[in-house]
């Protein structure tokens, strides 16, 4: 088994990709912070329904991938499954 570690350069801040690969099939593949941003600290006690705005707020360079975030954390809370999209 390999395992395969790619450091992530077009983010702001520390993170890498983490690949485990055994006989040409991918066995997991993680997503590693190595620095703590403490987005909890700073919407502690804001409303839930709040956090997609909130939270893309915090840091401009990832606006949107912390949005979507945030949407999906607050749909497996409540319970909601998005319809599939259709073209």
């Amino acid at each position: 088994m390999a395992t395969l570690t790619f450091v992530l350069s077009r983010i702001r801040g520390h993170a890498r990709v983490i690949v485990e690969v055994r006989e040409g099939a991918v066995i997991s593949r993680r997503r590693q912070a190595t620095e703590y941003l403490c987005f909890e600290c700073l919407v502690l006690g804001a409303p839930a329904e709040e956090m997609p705005v909130i939270t893309s707020r915090i840091r401009g360079v990832c606006s949107t991938a912390h949005h979507a975030a945030a949407v999906r954390a607050l749909e497996e809370i409540c319970g909601v499954t998005p319809p599939s999209l259709v073209l």
